[in-house]
């Protein structure tokens, strides 16, 4: 049964139903009844169609909101393209993407929203969708009516109308926020690579720059030794005293490598401290120009000060100042062939103004903030010529911003560099230049104790003391300590090792105390230790004076004239 013979079925069911009478066969009606019938019927059969059409039509109407909600409303950019690649439809979610109107987008091209740089990718990616006819993807950068960029994902497939006309379909998502943690997780890695570099080529550098001067040290020991079996008149006992000069600038350049350590583990770790003390600011930069003037001379390099408004004494970091002016110092030296290093100082406003200016080899513009990086030079062949471990002016910039200075520099390559910095200082006319210690000054009660475990540290303190006519005794260990003292010896300043293995200085200190309690000992606390936080245990504990090694032979007589 067709639909129309079910209308005419379900009509003459409703027509039956509505005249409360049989629908007489048209056969048996009279031509008049006929048509009155055949009337009632179709008005009925107009009616039902009319209803079907109304409940098409309410579909039609349903699936086209269901349409508006799937494809205009969809959070996902949708549009068609056809094969000269002008855009015959798209969706809100792409008008919101390209910034126009979608209305405005009909019969755009679609390649006038993609951005100059990434158009061959488009390129080749739409000519294999029309080779292959299959789904493909890529991602490229979405360039808005506005100027803004987006980063967008494209999966497009191909489709032919019904004509056979090829149009590809293509839905956009929005990767922007996914890019950006992309690019900056690359970034950490590639942060985390370089960081992994630096370490590698400072461990490399580092054991360079440590074993050097060891090698000098160690050699130039046995060179004197024999020179010493051999010693036959003046001319020996000058070399003599050239290579011990040699031996001391080893062991300074040594020592310096690990200040300088230190110094940036601790202001990295957040533990730097400063200790603001009178020091007169003029002295303390020709002191540490004449560390350099054995390296200057050599290589024929001109050292030279020049100062202004300079006030006599200052109160400030000294131990911070003393540390940045060798550093730049030694930065000019070291990089200068040829020609000059001139160091200015002037005062203005509680700040100390310092210049140090070299011709050297320069720094290239896109250097000048790298090198203010740990472990950082120019390149990889600067430190193999020159040498050093690239702390220098990474330190110097660390101390400044932690004391409130600043640093400038200027350079040209070849030409040389010149580097500048401010640091806050208070001016204190009562500043004394330090007296060197005097030996008839010294005062030394006759006996000395010394609890040192190293055998070459208590040599080198024997030795000196013994010049001052004192009476020395030296124990190894905390044992050996008491044996001494248990045999009659009483000692009037104690310089204990507070790094002992089992008992240590504390406990020696402690022990002392105990046995000799009427007796006025002076403690002095020696170590290898040299933080700040080391210095106060000793204070905190009792101790009277403080060594760090390595330690000089002034420095030890100065702490010892104290007491």
């Amino acid at each position: 049964m067709n639909e129309l013979t079910d209308l005419r079925c379900r009509a003459e069911e409703i027509y039956q139903k509505k005249s409360a009478k049989s629908v007489k066969k048209l056969e048996h009606l009279s031509p008049h009844e006929k048509i009155v019938e055949e009337l009632h019927i179709h008005q009925i059969e107009l009616e039902l169609q009319n209803e079907e059409l109304r409940h098409t039509q309410d579909r039609l109407n349903s699936t086209s909101a269901r349409y508006f909600e799937l494809y205009d409303l969809a959070p996902v950019g949708y549009c068609s393209v056809n094969e000269e690649g002008l855009i015959l439809e798209a969706n809100l979610a792409v008008s919101n993407m390209f910034g126009i109107n979608k209305d405005a987008l009909i019969n755009q091209p679609f390649t006038r929203f993609i951005m100059a740089e990434d158009l061959d990718i488009y390129y080749l990616y739409r000519q294999k969708l029309f080779k292959d006819n299959k789904t493909q993807t890529c991602e490229l950068r979405i360039l808005k009516k506005d100027g803004a960029m987006l980063w967008g994902n494209l999966t497009t497939s191909f489709a032919t109308t019904v004509d056979g006309t090829p149009v590809l379909h293509i839905a956009i998502n929005d990767i922007t926020a996914r890019k950006e943690i992309e690019e900056k997780l690359e970034a950490a890695i590639h942060k985390a690579n370089a960081a992994n570099t630096a370490k590698s080529e400072f461990l490399s550098t580092m054991s360079h720059e440590i074993r050097t001067p060891l090698n000098g040290l160690l050699g130039f020991s046995e060179i004197i030794e024999d020179a010493l079996l051999e010693c036959d008149g003046k001319g020996k006992i000058s070399k003599i005293l050239r290579y011990l000069e040699i031996v001391k600038t080893c062991g300074k350049n040594l020592n310096e490598l690990i200040d300088d350590i230190l110094v940036l583990s601790s202001i990295e770790s957040g533990k730097f401290e400063m200790l603001l003390v009178k020091f007169p600011p003029e002295r303390l930069i020709r002191e540490s120009m004449e560390i350099f003037n054995f390296k200057s001379e050599k290589r024929n390099i001109k050292l030279d000060f020049q100062s202004e408004n300079l006030p006599c004494g200052v109160i400030g970091a000294k131990r911070q100042f003393k540390q940045i002016m060798f550093n730049l110092i030694g930065n000019a030296i070291k990089f200068t062939e040829e020609g000059s290093v001139n160091v200015k100082a002037d005062y203005k406003d509680e700040f100390l103004l310092i210049e140090v200016k070299d011709t050297g080899i320069g720094i290239p513009g896109n250097m000048k903030n790298e090198v203010l990086k740990p472990f950082t030079q120019i390149n990889q062949s600067s430190t193999r010529k020159y040498g050093g471990t690239g702390l220098g002016l990474a330190i110097v910039s660390k101390i400044l911003e932690t004391v409130g200075g600043s640093l400038n520099i200027k350079s040209k390559i070849g030409k040389g560099t010149t580097v500048s910095f401010t640091f806050p200082v208070k001016v204190d006319a009562d500043v004394l230049p330090d007296e060197p210690v005097k030996k008839q000054d010294i005062k030394i009660p006759a006996n000395i104790l010394i609890v040192e475990d190293d055998n070459v540290s208590s040599l080198y303190l024997k030795e000196i003391l013994q010049t001052l006519n004192v009476h020395c005794k030296i124990a190894e260990s905390f044992v050996e300590m008491q044996k001494i003292c248990n045999e009659g010896f009483l000692p009037d300043i104690a310089l204990l090792d507070i790094s002992l293995p089992g008992a240590d200085g504390f406990e020696c200190r402690k022990w002392l105390i105990d046995k000799f309690p009427e007796k006025n000992i002076t403690y002095i606390a020696e170590t290898a230790y040299v933080l700040k936080a080391d210095v106060k245990r000793c204070q905190d504990a009792g101790f009277d004076g403080f060594l760090s090694k390595p330690y000089s032979k002034k420095e030890l007589l100065a702490i010892i004239a104290k007491r």
